[in-house]
């Protein structure tokens, strides 16, 4: 699935034009597993989830490294693809601000991950502002997702700030034990994969605290399992010695 820009999809190895007539090749994709399916819901992030899936303006979410703002930003924009947009702006910080917003309030939903990347960007500063401004218009829900809140982004454009404040403003808290466990026992269901609850809290009690090393301590057990045709043990877990 392509990265939505300007008014069109923009799918692997394609190119869009800069005001100075350059091509810029465009190589992304969006997360195959970065899906509501694959998403876990958690409590303490509730009424955040609420606000990007249903608020009729959007949102603004904040938090660190591995706390799922990407992932629900896909998620929001994998439904009724053609009408959303998604767009990286850590990996798009260097392309022309105006060229990739042009027509942005087309879609039906605008989702800005990575903010901080270019939140204090000279070049990034008006033609974000007049985006806004065009959604808001026109009524289309943003969704922006970055390390910190609004307020932490001193050197950004006042105008700027105060748009992204007048949004519903959430913390998304990092993941605790319970919520680690949560996820490792969806993702392993969603793969057909049978884990004990043993076996949950023995990974759990090991795995650096970060989802990201949950999945791949996931996808190297689902590996090893389907290698040796042994389901997943603590005696095992040992035997591979991955923690």
């Amino acid at each position: 699935m392509g990265i939505f820009l300007g008014a069109e999809v923009v799918s692997n190895d394609a190119d869009i034009d800069t005001s100075v007539g350059k091509q810029i090749p465009l190589n992304m994709l969006l997360d195959a597993d970065a899906t509501f399916d694959n998403y876990l819901s958690r409590g303490s992030a509730r009424t955040a989830e609420w606000a990007a899936r249903e608020g009729r303006e959007g949102c603004y979410l904040w938090g660190g490294v591995g706390v799922g703002k990407s992932h629900l930003l896909q998620s929001l924009c994998q439904q009724a693809a053609e009408t959303r947009r998604y767009l990286p702006l850590a990996t798009l910080q260097e392309f022309p601000a105006r060229s990739l917003l042009e027509g942005i309030e087309t879609s039906s939903l605008v989702a800005f991950d990575e903010l901080d990347s270019v939140a204090e960007n000279p070049a990034w500063q008006e033609p974000l502002f007049d985006a806004f401004n065009r959604c808001r218009d026109l009524g289309v829900p943003m969704v922006f997702a970055a390390r910190g809140a609004p307020t932490t982004y001193t050197s950004m454009l006042p105008d700027l700030r105060s748009r992204l404040s007048s949004l519903p403003v959430f913390q998304i808290p990092r993941f605790d034990d319970e919520d680690l466990a949560g996820l490792l026992r969806l993702r392993s269901a969603r793969r057909g994969i049978q884990m004990s609850d043993e076996v949950v809290a023995f990974l759990i009690n090991r795995v650096p605290r970060d989802p990201a090393a949950v999945m791949a301590l996931l996808n190297a057990l689902d590996t090893a399992s389907l290698a040796r045709r042994r389901p997943i043990t603590i005696p095992l877990i040992r035997a591979l010695k991955l923690l």
